[in-house]
């Protein structure tokens, strides 16, 4: 099961890569592999691999959207839920503002406290 929370990519060949690219599955030799879903296909490494090649935004949008086609039809993941982030302040707390990128404490230098 994977739990999604969020972020944040300009560019999805990051994410894509890390998530879903064989070579990334873990093992002893590659502790940090991200494909902890332990899919392969050898048609989305391919893609992976040529759109990491071109800047044309439109090939690129192409390789992305099948290699998106192949997660939807392959499901090498299920989504159950949607964790959402729950947090409580003292009534007396300031100058927080909710961010869907940041932290809990991304603006922590804007807070203060009522006496």
């Amino acid at each position: 099961m994977t739990i999604y929370d969020r972020g944040f990519y300009y560019d999805p060949s990051g994410q894509i890569k890390n998530r879903y690219y064989s070579k990334n599955i873990p093992s002893a030799e590659n502790p940090n592999g991200n494909n902890d879903k332990r899919w392969v296909n050898p048609d989305v490494d391919r893609l992976i691999d040529e759109s990491e090649l071109t800047f044309e935004l439109s090939k690129r949008k192409e390789m992305y959207c099948q290699i998106g086609q192949a997660i939807v039809d392959e499901i090498p993941e299920l989504y159950l839920y949607l964790f959402k982030d729950g947090y409580g302040f003292n009534n007396k707390l300031h100058g927080y503002e909710l961010n869907t990128w940041g932290s809990m404490t991304w603006d922590v230098q804007n807070w203060w406290m009522e006496e």
